[in-house]
């Protein structure tokens, strides 16, 4: 079982998500053994969340990508990927997919802010299909491990660590 982490910054926010979900679907056969995924975001300033605004990610990207881990059981993302990615999970016809990560037990968002909101009406769609689903806010990441999960602005594979505090 592994984990995987895609961090993401404001600058050409869109064009990163596309570029992921293109990478994420040829390499989707390894990606089955990941159980937990984490999506980081650095934010910008004032000025460049303006042109992050512009430069919104497609949500079928965003679909992509969730697609390719079909078999996560925790979503951990930042508060402000949030809203994106629960528009993401918006079948065509407006409804909630539960098709889409399948395995899905637990979200995790870090940051506060408006998480409940926005993932209620998936969590009561994946409740009615008989899928449980849990929303557990932090105000902040629990730890930032350098040697665990390095600031880069590329997806990268990393092996899951039953602690936290574990070093390489």
């Amino acid at each position: 079982m592994y984990s995987w982490c895609l961090q993401l910054n404001y600058r050409n926010f869109g064009w990163q998500v596309a570029i992921a979900a293109e990478v994420l679907d040829v390499i989707r056969p390894v990606l089955s053994e990941v159980v937990h995924l984490t999506l980081e975001f650095q934010e910008g300033s004032a000025t460049t969340e303006l042109a992050r605004l512009l430069n919104n990610p497609d949500s079928e990207d965003w679909s992509k990508v969730l697609r390719a881990f079909g078999n996560v059981k925790t979503l951990s993302m930042h508060n402000g990927l949030v809203g994106e990615v629960s528009r993401s999970l918006l079948s065509d016809g407006g409804e909630y997919s539960v098709d889409l990560l399948p395995e899905l037990n637990k979200l995790e968002c870090y940051g506060g802010g408006i998480a409940s909101d926005a993932f209620a009406p998936f969590i009561n769609a994946r409740k009615n299909a008989g899928h449980s689903l849990i929303l557990v806010p932090f105000e902040h990441f629990p730890f930032r491990n350098e040697a665990i999960c390095p600031r880069v602005l590329t997806p990268f594979y990393r092996n899951s660590f039953r602690s936290h505090n574990s070093v390489l």
